[in-house]
């Protein structure tokens, strides 16, 4: 990564709440361009709900800031929310 260049990814305070269940709190975090990250954490520990923000396919109910540059944008246009969900994963029964 080159001196200077912004972040590809760079969000601060998010924070997604579904009436009193708090899924996603106080998530900050700087993706520099060119490095690859995981998301790990137990099961409902927000994971998912914090890509689905990332992606825009889930507004947070919170937030101070939330970038990413255009290039990682792009790479997002044409996904449907269901999208990687196991649940659109299904497997059809097959037509006899």
């Amino acid at each position: 990564m080159s001196a200077g260049s912004p972040p590809i990814l760079a969000v601060r305070d998010l924070e997604k709440t579904f009436g009193l269940l708090v899924a996603a709190r106080d998530i900050t975090v700087s993706v520099p361009a060119e490095q690859t990250v995981g998301v790990i954490g137990a099961n409902g520990a927000g994971k998912t709900t914090f890509i689905n923000m990332v992606t825009g396919h889930l507004t947070p109910t919170t937030r101070s800031a939330a970038s990413t540059r255009t290039s990682a944008s792009r790479s997002w246009r044409g996904c449907s929310p269901a999208a990687g969900r196991a649940s659109s994963m299904r497997s059809r029964p097959r037509a006899s």
